[in-house]
């Protein structure tokens, strides 16, 4: 489950970069705007990733990860599908800040989980998922965006978290936030 959620995030970035063309032609809005839309959200998942060490310490990684998860799919439903690329340029995407975590909770909860003699098949999963989305997310952007209504790439999210949020993160090891930063 661990490895969905990582792979919804980066299928996320190559979906959307598909349709910017087809956005950009039906907002009517110049290059320098719409090229926005990937830039915050790179940027904001950049600036975030520093801080999930200290989150997952605070509050425990297990709990990161699945609020990343539960926020990213719904801020790539509700925030992202709304979202006019005229009337808020040059504002931070909100979904790249949960997105931005769950790759590397991802990574540091498999290092947890794992026991080492079997850490090279999970980096290998985790590797899978991490190459296996970017070549996924423009075939089927494309798709959606051709035939059926690039809207979609927003709600593609929507059932690829659900799968990633299944009851089975009950069963993962429990992931204490550390006393020494709950006091600072």
């Amino acid at each position: 489950m661990l490895i969905i959620g990582m792979f919804m995030s980066i299928l996320d970035t190559s979906i959307v970069n598909v349709a910017i063309p087809v956005i950009q032609k039906q907002f009517g809005v110049s290059t320098e705007s719409i090229q926005w839309i990937s830039t915050s959200y790179s940027l904001t998942e950049g600036v975030v990733v520093p801080a999930s060490a200290w989150l997952g310490a605070r509050f425990g990684l297990k709990r990161i990860y699945i609020a990343s998860l539960i926020l990213f799919t719904a801020a790539s439903r509700a925030v992202r599908a709304v979202r006019r690329p005229e009337l808020d340029d040059r504002l931070p995407n909100p979904a790249g800040d949960p997105g931005g975590l769950i790759p590397v909770t991802c990574m540091t909860l498999l290092y947890r989980m794992v026991p080492r003699d079997r850490i090279g098949v999970a980096m290998g999963l985790y590797g899978l998922g991490a190459i296996v989305a970017p070549g996924v997310g423009p075939t089927l952007g494309g798709y959606l965006v051709e035939y059926v209504n690039w809207r979609l790439i927003f709600y593609i999210n929507v059932p690829i978290g659900i799968v990633a949020r299944s009851p089975r993160w009950r069963y993962w090891p429990k992931s204490r936030a550390s006393r020494a930063s709950r006091s600072t």
